[in-house]
């Protein structure tokens, strides 16, 4: 098995394979194993540099999603909108059975969009709030700026950096000293309520690419 690594040789495909994945699902262990048995090399003394080049990838395809589902949902009400002004216009020239099919399509489609739960923007406890500033935010972000947060501090536990010793605040938030990467995602869902709950509980869990680090 080759040793020899290029870090940039392995972005056109750590970006294939992380856009036809789950990305609730996909880990970055998971995705460096087909990248070594693909290219024939070992990662082992590169772990480190191989895994930030996927978070790295990971993050920046979230970002893009994102900002189209956004920029998708802000052109179906403007559609919507249009179309609505169309109508009144046209009412007495539209058969009204038409205008009904439109109408009921253009807020299926916009529904789809709003309920895409991966990248919809939610409620955050006080606790959290704390950390990552803000009172809504999408879960991808969430962990995101989480990890931010964690890394900008030096809370990753050297010897092991899936192992994180809570500051003040993190302390506050999962009630633990430390924390595991995987079990600070599960911890995190009590965290985050949809926008029609208002604080109470929900069982949804944040996306996990951090959880297999190793």
């Amino acid at each position: 098995m080759s040793d020899n690594y290029n870090p940039e040789e392995y972005i056109p495909t750590i970006d294939a394979i992380l856009s036809v994945a789950n990305l609730e699902k996909v880990s970055v262990k998971k995705i460096r194993n087909a990248i070594q048995e693909l290219f024939e090399i070992n990662f082992q003394p590169y772990k480190k540099e191989i895994n930030e080049a996927i978070l790295e990838r990971y993050y920046k395809l979230l970002e893009e999603r994102e900002n189209e589902a956004r920029d998708e949902e802000e052109r179906a009400k403007v559609v919507k909108k249009e179309n609505a002004v169309k109508a009144v216009r046209l009412q007495k020239n539209k058969p009204k059975q038409s205008k009904s099919r439109r109408t009921k399509s253009d807020e299926k489609s916009s529904e789809r969009r709003a309920n895409n739960a991966f990248f919809q923007e939610k409620n955050v406890s006080p606790e959290l709030q704390a950390i990552i500033g803000v009172e809504k935010c999408s879960r991808p972000q969430i962990v995101k700026q989480l990890w931010a947060y964690i890394k900008d501090n030096n809370l990753q536990n050297p010897e092991d950096k899936r192992k994180i010793n809570c500051d003040e605040k993190l302390q506050t938030l999962f009630k633990k000293q430390s924390v595991g990467a995987f079990e600070m995602n599960k911890l995190l869902s009590s965290h985050i309520f949809a926008s029609e709950e208002k604080g109470s509980e929900t069982t949804e869990s944040t996306p996990v690419i951090e959880e297999t680090t190793e």
